[in-house]
């Protein structure tokens, strides 16, 4: 039997409503105490390795409801001196993000606590507790054995806030594009891109722009509003050409060249399969 003790009744409350969620077959006992709060006694028929399982999902589950967020509030006005409500907010919401979903590596930088990593960090903590003691404090992990975590959560909402402002960068070189696209009249009907390593367009009779052809049509552009180097050679292009409709080949759409073309010309690029390319591709230029 364990002996599993919360300072607060929401979080002992959602602490069994998570193990009963598991299984009826964990029997509970309830104390109140005045000093120390609820504790619960822990019953279970199936082996103790498994009711050990369930107890650190359990831990954790109150953790991310009743700690992660408040712990994660702290942290950006303390530490990083975030005060406005929605800004403050939005990066709540990109850490829970960071924290929880696994993605591509190749798409973020990581981090120690990123992309489901810091499970495995709560795990080893909530173990360790309920290897050495039968009854165990919630409240106790959580002030004793979390400081090198809460540690490492600071330095976390620091990537994160990188993440934030590369994103910020990122919007803002998005909209000053639109906008410029907006003005800029068009030079084309139809544009028809292909992706690769690097995109290859032709035109609507199929013919491939050569690089020199390319090359040629960017020299006047003022790419240095938009941070672009002359070698650019994926969007640049496009803004040379403006065309009234670009048709994008491919079989990845989370390609970042190409989630740049759809954010930046929305209602004028459309993706398509690459088996549809209407043409011949030429693989070199």
């Amino acid at each position: 039997m364990k002996q599993i003790t919360f300072e607060r009744k929401h979080e002992a409350l959602s602490f069994c409503e998570y193990l009963l969620d598991y299984s009826r077959d964990i029997r509970l006992h309830w104390q109140q105490h005045k000093k120390w709060g609820l504790t619960i006694n822990i019953e279970q028929a199936s082996d103790v390795k498994e009711l050990h399982s369930v107890l650190i999902q359990g831990f954790i589950h109150v953790f991310q409801i009743h700690k992660e967020s408040a712990w994660l509030h702290e942290i950006i006005r303390d530490c990083y001196y975030y005060n406005d409500v929605d800004e403050v907010e939005t990066i709540v919401d990109l850490c829970h993000t960071l924290l929880r979903d696994e993605l591509e590596e190749e798409m973020v930088p990581q981090h120690k606590l990123s992309h489901g990593q810091y499970q495995t960090i709560l795990e080893t903590v909530f173990a360790e507790a309920l290897k050495e003691e039968e009854s165990v404090h919630f409240d106790s992990i959580i002030v004793f054995r979390m400081h090198t975590f809460y540690n490492d959560l600071i330095d976390f909402v620091g990537y994160a806030l990188d993440e934030y402002k590369r994103e910020e960068e990122y919007q803002s070189y998005v909209e000053h594009l639109r906008e410029y696209m907006h003005l800029k009249p068009s030079n084309m009907d139809h544009l028809l891109i292909v992706q690769g390593p690097s995109f290859h367009f032709y035109d609507n009779n199929g013919n491939l722009f050569r690089q020199e052809e390319l090359k040629r049509l960017t020299n006047g552009e003022p790419l240095y509003l938009f941070g672009l180097e002359k070698e650019e050679m994926n969007i640049t292009p496009i803004i040379a050409l403006a065309p009234e409709k670009i048709s994008l080949y491919g079989d990845d759409p989370s390609d970042p060249k190409t989630i740049t073309i759809l954010n930046v010309f929305q209602e004028k690029v459309e993706f398509l399969p690459l088996k549809k390319f209407p043409f011949k591709r030429l693989s070199s230029q």
